[in-house]
């Protein structure tokens, strides 16, 4: 279509960049279709078309007909230019209280166009606006300079930054009488119906109403320009995916009104900037909790989308591992849901606990609370340690005369009485509650790292517990508390596993 446009631009007069152009003019703007597009036809046009053009320009530099004072004009020429724009883009920068490592990079950023400045002095030295000397200076001097500001905004400017919130915001730092934020991802449809579970069981209250954000993540191929919605819940649309979803939500919003309040969003975006829409909505929100669905057999690149959040969300991250069990309504059918909290120890712990803390008030929730204990009492970390007595005697004394709560606790000598126990009790419940990240040096967990590679995403536990030797039919919630946390931080142990995640 693009070269036939081309023929009917050139035969009625016109350039032959002229038709492509009113193509481009009358295609619908639309995420979807821009990423089908680009799917079935960036391969062909990066590998193949912008090389061919590439070796083109490069055949018609001619660096020997350059003279040494032809060269030192057109460099100076260069570098005042582009000294006044970044001093303008810093200053401007500054102005409006942006710090000044961003706003150098910004400068740099917008100081090198590569591709584009390329195609221009193409066009120009096509046209013999441009002698061949100046063309080989200006070409070889953008390429140069694509290198090094590459290499520059990589050494000043870490995107994950913006996402630091510099106030913990955690469950457990949000209190039991206070509005609950959660960030709802959606990656296809069949992830509603557990999501909703969930959310349902984290029992919204008039004392601790809870807001949802409900985010669906739709891919988009590298290269086309992401785009982020806001819904009315309530408003209708030509997708019946998007409808269901939107009358989920509604209808559990209805049968709890007052009590939850639901926004919903649409991203689209490549899976290697996915988490920049999430993390930018979870910190302008001010949310204590994001949940993901999670499947071992999602792609690589999903995958990876999810690692960038548990590593960069300036909150609290839930990852949610479906067995189908939580395909249905279940609490909204006022059934019971038989909910188990695994706890070692550690922060990732101590907020699946306080987590586990708001479900306890829900009149259909079983839960129980499961403290694994080793004889081997020589914890090192007296923080640690306090903080986790601190937290089961606080969880203790607020459901002590709740008959839907009960605590247990399990002696286990190493990693294989642990795999032993969870491998028993599993199936006794619908929803199964473990930390991420734990000490690799505890008791509970001795010698599970020799059993094979553990896979990071969902830790040693989550690791167990998903695996298939486990034949474990309950879903499972695998929690992270915010790595912002001033808590985490102090901890050598914890900085090397999320660091290694990274």
């Amino acid at each position: 279509m693009v070269l036939l446009s081309g023929f009917f631009g050139e035969i009625n007069g016109h350039h032959y960049l002229f038709g492509p152009l009113l193509l481009g003019l009358a295609t619908p703007n639309s995420p979807q279709l821009n990423s089908s597009l680009m799917e079935k036809i960036g391969t062909f046009v990066d590998s193949f078309l912008v090389p061919c053009l590439l070796v083109g320009v490069g055949r018609r530099i001619n660096l020997l007909l350059a003279t040494f004072k032809l060269l030192a004009f057109v460099q100076a020429l260069i570098f005042i230019s582009t000294l006044t724009k970044l001093a303008a883009i810093i200053v401007t920068s500054l102005y409006y209280k942006m710090p000044f490592r961003d706003a150098l990079s910004l400068g740099i950023i917008l100081n090198c166009k590569g591709f584009v400045d390329t195609l221009l002095y193409n066009a120009a030295n096509k046209f013999e606006g441009l002698k061949t000397e100046f063309f080989s200076i200006l070409v070889v001097t953008a390429m140069l300079q694509s290198v090094f500001v590459t290499l520059l905004v990589r050494l000043l400017y870490d995107p994950s930054r913006r996402y630091i919130a510099y106030t913990p915001c955690t469950i457990r730092n949000t209190g039991l009488h206070s509005e609950l934020q959660i960030i709802a991802c959606l990656h296809q449809q069949d992830d509603v119906p557990p999501i909703i579970n969930v959310l349902e069981a984290t029992n919204p209250t008039r004392e601790s109403p809870i807001t949802i954000y409900v985010l669906n993540l739709k891919r988009l191929i590298e290269g086309t320009l992401p785009l982020f919605i806001s819904h009315k819940l309530n408003s209708s649309s030509s997708s019946e995916k998007i409808d269901s979803v939107g009358n989920a939500f509604c209808r559990f919003e209805q049968e709890n009104q007052d009590l939850v309040t639901v926004q919903r969003f649409t991203s689209f975006a490549p899976y290697a900037t996915m988490h920049d829409d999430v993390c930018t909505l979870a910190l302008e929100k001010g949310a204590s909790l994001v949940i993901v669905p999670f499947q071992r057999s999602d792609s690589p690149s999903l995958r990876a989308a999810n690692r960038n959040i548990l590593g960069k969300a300036p909150c609290s991250v839930a990852l949610l591992i479906n067995r189908g069990n939580l395909d249905r309504y279940i609490l909204s059918d006022r059934l019971t849901m038989k909910v188990c909290v695994v706890f070692i120890g550690g922060a990732d712990d101590r907020e699946t606990l306080a987590y586990a803390q708001r479900m306890s008030g829900h009149p259909n929730i079983r839960l129980t609370v499961l403290r694994l204990v080793s004889e081997d009492q020589t914890i090192t970390d007296l923080i640690e340690k306090r903080r986790n007595l601190s937290m089961i005697n606080e969880f203790s004394l607020s459901n002590n005369d709740c008959p839907r709560v009960s605590y247990k606790e399990e002696m286990v000598e190493q990693g294989n009485d642990t795999v032993r126990l969870l491998g028993a009790m599993c199936n006794d419940f619908d929803l199964i509650m473990v930390g991420r990240r734990h000490d690799p040096d505890s008791s509970q967990l001795m010698g599970l790292s020799e059993w094979g590679e553990i896979d990071q995403d969902v830790g040693v536990i989550g690791d167990i517990m998903a695996s298939k030797d486990c034949e474990c039919k309950a879903s499972l919630v695998v929690q992270q508390q915010a790595s912002v946390v001033v808590e985490m931080i102090q901890s050598q142990k914890y900085i090397s596993v999320t660091n290694s995640d990274r």
